[in-house]
């Protein structure tokens, strides 16, 4: 049930190519794009320039497997750094492709938002797999 693909209705926050995708697809998008940006938060708050660029394309899901425990692992390893930090409204910035500039406080609030619309896209996919 957690590698069927479902085709669900678009709403806020989802890109068409999205929209037909199995649980585990967005596990897998949600665990590398979280660990991506919270590459660009580390380095941003330690006043880091960070010269990588930001792609859509790299953070598609490549696999349609269980990363669920890598994202597990991921949000306590995270949760730990973020009651690290000291300095939470950096001056260093890096954009996101969609957005304007980010500081790593900006980048820590679009994590949450992100989620969030993940969350609902997983709901979505339940619901057409229970029909």
């Amino acid at each position: 049930m957690l590698d069927k693909q479902v085709l669900i209705e678009h709403f806020l926050g989802i890109e068409d190519h999205s929209r037909n995708y199995s649980i585990n697809m967005v596990v897998e998008h949600i665990f590398v794009a979280h660990k991506g940006v919270s590459e660009i938060i580390k380095s941003l708050t330690d006043e880091e320039e960070v010269t990588r660029e930001v792609s859509i394309e790299v953070v598609k899901p490549s696999h349609n497997e269980n990363y669920l425990v890598q994202l597990k692992a991921f949000v306590v390893q995270y949760k730990e750094f973020v009651k690290s930090v000291e300095n939470r409204n950096s001056q260093k910035t890096k954009a996101h492709p969609w957005f304007l500039k980010f500081n790593n406080r900006d980048w820590h609030i679009f994590l949450a938002i992100h989620s969030w619309v993940h969350k609902r896209q997983i709901k979505a996919i339940i619901r057409k797999l229970n029909k």
